[in-house]
Parts: C-alpha cells; structure tokens; sequence
C-alpha cells in the first residue's frame, strides 16, 4: 500500500510518518527509513539500492518511510534514474508486500505516477479551539490529519485528531534531508 501525507511547513506530515513507524515496527515490519529513527530500529534507506536490480530485491517484507518526497520524485524531473526507480518499486510494491510512506508538501510538484498509485492520501493540518469573538488559538500539541482512502470506488474519509509530542523523542525535527541529485553534486565539488 503506499500512503501520502501532505501539508504545509510545521503541519505535523513526518510526526505522522514517525507514528506509522512506530506501529510498524510494532508489528513486527522491517522498516527502512530516509531519516534518523530513534527507538526504532530501521534500516537507512538509499534510493540509489534502486537503481540496481540485486540491491532492490533486499526490498521485501517491510515498510519504507520516505520524507519529502519531492527530493526523488519531483514532477520537473521525472526522466531521472532516481525517480524511474522509485516509479518500478511503487507498481511491484504489492508482490514486495512493501508499505510504502511519503511526504510532501504539495501533490501537484510530485510525480503524477506516485500520485496516481497512491492509495492512501493524509492531509496534515493544524489545529485550532475558537476562544470567543471569532478568534482562534492554535493547540501547538496537536493536529489534525484527514485520511482519504482511494482503495474503494468512492472515497472513505476519516478524520483524526492526535497528540503529536510523545513523538518528537523518536527524531529529529530539524534534520535536514539532501537528495542524490545534491549528495553527487557536493561530492564532485569535494574533488
């Protein structure tokens, strides 16, 4: 199955993702992940394993949770080794028994060929309590995630309100992320 999860900057997207980590793990799934877990064991996951055929089939069984999306499968760039790897994962991820994880923070910049096999979409969004007079305050604690499931011929929505700190321990919420593109780029300038 490959669930997304969409927001703005600071709507709660990779605390979710590191929820669904933690249920997974739970469960007893192999997780690989784009981004430093803590207290969850995981495996780094590296695009580039994709791009060959005996370092992908170690791809089975497991959950792979990949923040920001769009440093691999950037609409503007959907001819590159990277993303048409990533595109040949999502249609085998079902014979992989693969969950695949994402996030963005726009739909329309990724490639339409993940939007299209995505069968979960999650709207991350802040929440708010009306505190009279028509003003709001932000419940910093908290947010809401609106569940879309496309598996069905008619949309299924749930919404979900959740306390996102107890997750915070398990990481980093200032990593910073680089794709392969600028990973190879600082390399050669290291030269």
């Amino acid at each position: 199955m490959i669930i997304g999860i969409e927001g703005f900057l600071g709507d709660g997207k990779t605390v979710y993702m590191v929820r669904c980590a933690k249920i997974d793990f739970e469960n007893c799934r192999k997780i690989y992940a784009n981004f430093g877990l803590n207290g969850i064991e995981y495996s780094p996951l590296k695009i580039e394993d994709f791009l060959d055929v005996d370092n992908a089939k170690k791809y089975k069984n497991a959950s792979l949770f990949i923040d920001e999306i769009i440093l691999f499968m950037d609409c503007r760039r959907s001819s590159r080794k990277e993303n048409i790897a990533l595109s040949m994962l999502l249609r085998q991820s079902r014979k992989r028994d693969i969950d695949i994880y994402y996030t963005c923070q726009n739909l329309d910049e990724t490639d339409i060929r993940l939007v299209r096999y995505t069968s979960i979409f999650v709207i991350a969004q802040r929440c708010y309590e009306d505190i009279g007079d028509g003003n709001l305050r932000e419940l910093k604690d908290y947010r809401q995630y609106v569940l879309i499931d496309t598996r069905q011929r008619k949309d299924n929505v749930t919404r979900l309100n959740m306390k996102i700190t107890p997750y915070y321990k398990y990481y980093d919420t200032d990593e910073i992320l680089e794709s392969i593109y600028q990973e190879k780029k600082h390399d050669e300038k290291k030269r």
